[in-house]
């Protein structure tokens, strides 16, 4: 897969601190790659360097394999923490304002557009005098109005309500797997991402210390589907046909791997044949605390 952000060694010195210190990371096409950290880690500043907010001090980044950043810059939509809008215009105002800005005339594709982040185009409440949740949607909104190739969007979970961050998360999903857009978000809670992301990447003290695929972690934390079962040999013929990566621990236990989100799947195909299930379970180390630990700067 062709590379779409790259940063090599990529840092920012303030005046009394470190903004990020040599910053090396990758993103291939189509990934949903995660940034996690804590506050103050370097998250926000990475993406100001990156969407030339601010200058870097040392280190260089390419977009789309291509040093001359600025040249990319149509391709790449963001959506920082706080909203980039215009607070005393309405939904319709900003995203007119912003269409324009991008060459957009169609007002079909503004009314699609917001119609697919669950906004209403009529309301008249300036934004200011709308809920933040509204404010994070209608900023999506206007970083997709030139149909970019990257998104980038700092922790656009933060603040939300659990309703609100399950929307925006399938909403990225879909969008990803439709468009076939990258995508680069940060965050906090890796069991809130974890529902959509397919790689991350771990910042503590402003450097990045890791990064894995979701298949890759999942290694690391040893996690399967433990099935125990006095029918293997039956049970088998069917995981071969379902899901392949499995292993034969004792008479009674199998372990299936890289699956975890399909274990009722695997349940219900199980006794559908006329398998007995004893047990079903996931096992293994929690990768929530495995990320919680390397965000704290402790490995393994």
């Amino acid at each position: 897969m062709p590379t779409v952000l790259q940063t090599n060694s990529l840092s920012k010195i303030f005046a009394q601190s470190a903004g990020i210190r040599d910053v090396s990371l990758q993103v291939m096409a189509g990934d949903i790659y995660a940034l996690l950290g804590r506050d103050g880690s370097g998250k926000s500043t990475l993406l100001k360097v990156l969407t030339g907010s601010i200058a870097s001090t040392f280190g260089n980044f390419t977009f789309f394999d291509n040093t001359d950043v600025q040249s990319e810059y149509a391709r790449i939509g963001y959506v920082p923490q706080v909203p980039a809008l215009n607070m005393n215009f309405t939904i319709a105002e900003n995203l007119e304002y912003y269409a324009k800005a991008f060459g957009i005339v169609s007002t079909s594709s503004i009314t699609s557009l917001s119609k697919s982040v669950d906004i209403d185009i009529t309301e008249r409440k300036k934004v200011k005098r709308l809920p933040f949740g509204i404010q994070r949607k209608l900023s999506i909104a206007v970083a997709l109005l030139g149909k970019p190739d990257l998104l980038l969007l700092d922790e656009p979970l933060r603040g939300l309500d659990a309703i609100e961050k399950s929307f925006i998360l399938n909403f990225l999903l879909r969008l990803s797997k439709r468009e076939n857009l990258t995508i680069f978000l940060t965050g906090q809670n890796y069991e809130e991402v974890s529902k959509i992301s397919t790689r991350y990447g771990i910042i503590n003290n402003e450097t990045i210390i890791d990064e894995f695929t979701t298949v890759a972690l999942s290694e690391r934390c040893n996690r399967c589907v433990k099935i125990r079962t006095k029918q293997t040999i039956k049970a088998t013929s069917i995981l071969e046909k379902i899901c392949p990566e499995y292993e034969i621990l004792s008479d009674d236990e199998i372990r299936v791997f890289g699956v975890m989100d399909r274990s009722g799947f695997i349940n219900t195909s199980l006794v559908s044949a006329g398998i007995t299930v004893d047990e079903i379970s996931i096992t293994g180390e929690d990768e929530g605390m495995y990320i919680t630990n390397l965000m704290g700067g402790k490995k393994g």
